[in-house]
């Protein structure tokens, strides 16, 4: 358990004083949804149990996992071939091949013919924050676009102005052996969220240490922000997009889960922002990368606010989805809701 008289005297305190410490209740709620979750069909994450002295990251204390590079001693030419050695292995040879060129030559928007990887790399030069948006039929999706930006940038200098953010449920499931967090740290640094969904509805999870974890989240990545140059991966939505069967359980069409305001939100604190969508197997019988216009978010911020701009990103990825899978995707308009909730005088929590 984390020691309360370390946060009680550190940078955590005045948390550590209004919620104290809801981490076992949160774990326990987590049990069933790990449970669940494994149980589905075609299921790649693997959950382990709550142990804090062996994986501290399960700890809402800790809100930061930072990145760690793998063999910093081995020159950048080995690296990045060991690298793609392995993204292969992941996705096949043809798929990696494919994807990088596509990378490499897609440019960054309709005015700007730079190359994606080159503005990337151009945003960390120049201190902009940028959000990356993904939305993932398969988790793992989203591994693969951050590996493969890696990839085409060439930034394993720069893994500490990367980062990516997961659910904290997320620090007790693994991929292939290795746990998420591991996955993630020798791209960037791993943020850890509470999204406000109907799972975590479903399974109890209290609102007490949600609200920790995001205001702890909120908290670490300030600082980055204010640093500049952070490119951050995130789902908006905070999960996978979502099969939705009839009653004699046939696919009917995909849904995007509901994106909560305060998700939205965190778009106006980036100045750059670009939606990728990865989908292949089992799904489709080939990897297929769409990648959109990087867009100026605080230019944009002059005649949107965040949630039509969250909106606009969104359409983009529905797009996707649908152009790629053959099937409707059901997505439910933030800036709708925001109005709906503006016109009554109230606010979700």
């Amino acid at each position: 358990m984390t020691n309360p008289q370390e946060i009680e005297a550190g940078q955590y305190s005045r948390f550590y004083k209004r919620y104290g410490d809801p981490t076992i209740g949160l774990h326990k709620a987590y049990d069933p949804w790990l449970e669940d979750m494994s149980s589905r069909p075609g299921s790649k994450l693997q959950p382990f149990n709550f142990d804090i002295t062996s994986h501290p990251e399960q700890g809402i204390y800790m809100p930061k996992v930072d990145a760690q590079t793998i063999f910093p001693n081995l020159p950048d030419s080995l690296y990045y071939l060991g690298f793609r050695l392995r993204l292969m292995r992941s996705i096949g040879v043809v798929a990696t091949q494919k994807l990088l060129h596509q990378l490499h030559e897609h440019p960054a928007s309709e005015s700007d013919s730079t190359t994606l990887p080159d503005r990337l790399n151009n945003n960390h030069a120049q201190g902009k924050n940028t959000l990356v948006v993904t939305s993932h039929i398969n988790f793992q999706e989203m591994g693969y676009v951050k590996a493969l930006r890696h990839l085409a940038k060439q930034d394993r200098d720069l893994i500490n102005k990367n980062g990516v953010v997961l659910n904290k449920l997320m620090t007790r499931q693994e991929y292939r052996g290795k746990k998420l967090t591991n996955q993630f740290k020798p791209l960037g640094n791993v943020y850890f969220s509470s999204p406000k969904s109907l799972s975590a509805e479903k399974y109890g999870i209290p609102d007490s240490a949600s609200d920790l974890t995001n205001a702890l989240f909120k908290k670490v990545l300030l600082p980055d922000l204010k640093a500049g140059g952070l490119e951050l991966d995130i789902a908006l939505s905070g999960s996978e997009v979502k099969p939705v069967l009839d009653e004699d359980g046939v696919f009917e069409h995909y849904r995007i889960p509901e994106i909560h305001q305060s998700s939205a939100k965190l778009v106006e604190d980036f100045d750059d922002a670009v939606a990728i969508t990865l989908v292949g197997p089992p799904v489709l019988e080939d990897w297929h990368l769409r990648v959109h216009d990087i867009i100026d978010v605080q230019q944009m911020l002059k005649s949107y606010n965040y949630a039509q701009i969250t909106d606009l990103i969104y359409a983009e990825i529905v797009q996707d989805l649908e152009e790629l899978t053959g099937k409707d995707v059901q997505y439910s308009s933030v800036s709708s809701r925001l109005g709906k909730i503006a016109a009554t005088g109230f606010s979700k929590s």
